[in-house]
């Protein structure tokens, strides 16, 4: 169970960003309509998207952090991977919203450049979410909570794509106003790609997807305990950001209960204190009765 205190921060790091945003998407999207810029209002609608998936984020989390009861035995803690799934179908939404703005900005093509007043509000609203990446980044090296490593790379993203449009407004003043509409479609194109990716990523542990290659290190590290005649099967899944790892091994058939309790118990003292897996279940079977893991 992580700390109070490291909620806080993860708390601390959403509201930074959702302050972050919310202050750039005002800036973006009042100034688009201004200057006639469909890249700074791509970019607003980006930022505008990110108050609202941030804000469902921070929800999940605060659901996901109450503890398990009757029906919820271990925990809410998938709470969490709902929220960024729901988050990642807003901005399904607001990506398409933004690339059929860009399309239609494009085949209503004028030679007017956007005014520099545009560039200057992208180059900004990039430093204020730069320094939200900053924090978000070192929040997730002290908490290692997934959701913050979304809202971290949300916050990359978005820089980089006001960075993309700053450049491409201030491109547009030297008679390539072409350039701010096509810019507004790459934008968008970002956006859903973002989104995709998340979609992918928390669906993925919604249905028990688990990283291979740790399982493999688990398996490993789990071998070469004494005691451990051979790993029957091992199997991994995420409860949020909680790893929880299932593992059948044989061990010999003479020990005693005790002995073979003192072998588990050894297997969890290294997961958690060499991986960080806090939840570990092992089942053991003696050598001679041991079962082959069902095929893949």
């Amino acid at each position: 169970m992580k700390k109070l205190s490291e909620y806080a921060l993860v708390d601390i790091g959403t509201y930074v960003s959702i302050g972050a945003y919310i202050i750039a998407a005002v800036m973006k999207v009042s100034v688009s309509f201004m200057t006639g810029s469909s890249a700074l209002y791509a970019d607003g609608l980006n930022s505008a998207s990110d108050v609202v998936s941030t804000l469902i984020i921070l929800i999940g989390l605060r659901l996901s952090r109450h503890p398990g009861d009757d029906e919820h035995r271990y925990g809410h803690y998938r709470i969490e991977q709902i929220a960024s799934l729901i988050a990642s179908i807003v901005m399904f939404y607001v990506g398409f919203e933004a690339l059929i703005n860009g399309v239609r900005k494009f085949f209503e093509f004028s030679p007017e450049a956007p005014d520099m007043l545009a560039a200057t509000v992208a180059l900004i609203s990039m430093a204020i979410i730069g320094v939200s990446a900053v924090i978000n980044f070192a929040l997730f090296k002290r908490t290692k909570v997934s959701s913050v490593w979304v809202i971290a790379k949300h916050n990359v993203s978005d820089a980089l794509t006001a960075f993309g449009a700053f450049v491409a407004i201030a491109a547009s003043q030297f008679n390539m106003a072409w350039i701010d509409p096509i810019a507004s479609v790459l934008i968008a194109a970002i956006i859903i790609k973002t989104a995709f990716d998340i979609f992918m990523e928390s669906g993925n542990s919604l249905i028990d997807g688990f990283d291979v290659k740790a399982l493999a290190i688990y398996r490993e590290a789990v071998q070469n305990i004494d005691g451990v005649i051979e790993i029957c099967d091992i199997r991994g899944r995420m409860l949020g950001n909680v790893p929880t790892i299932d593992v059948t091994i044989a061990v010999d058939g003479n020990l005693t209960v005790l002995e073979s309790h003192e072998i588990a118990d050894h297997i969890e003292q290294v997961l958690d204190h060499d991986y960080g897996v806090k939840r570990t279940y092992i089942h053991i079977e003696p050598e001679q009765l041991q079962t082959k893991a069902p095929p893949e």
